[in-house]
């Protein structure tokens, strides 16, 4: 079993709010299934009037070992409401999260 973490958005970057980022990721070495959990999130407003009521984060593993054993990519389909219960109203938010990936 290995263990690897990926980071997923940016600290520095202001993301609207429905969004997917996908990001590569490689063991070091071979496996057959990947799974993965959520470790770390930080999403905020940039300005100070909004606050962040709900998330939905959907992580989607692709590997495919027929294809490689040790690469693939995490794509993370995210959803942020703020306090006023909007979604895709154009606002920007900074999203960072981390993931730890299990390959077996």
């Amino acid at each position: 079993m290995q263990f690897l973490t990926v980071p997923v958005g940016n600290t520095e970057l202001a993301f609207i709010s429905d969004s997917s980022i996908t990001v590569p990721f490689s063991f070091p070495q071979p496996v057959t299934r990947v799974s993965c959990m959520l470790q770390g999130l930080d999403l905020e407003y940039p300005d100070d009037d909004h606050h962040v009521k709900s998330v939905h984060l959907e992580p989607q593993i692709q590997f495919d070992d027929r294809v490689s054993t040790t690469n693939g990519t995490l794509r993370v389909h995210f959803i942020w409401r703020d306090d006023a219960d909007s979604i895709g109203d154009g606002r920007i938010a900074v999203f960072y999260a981390r993931f730890v990936l299990v390959g077996e």
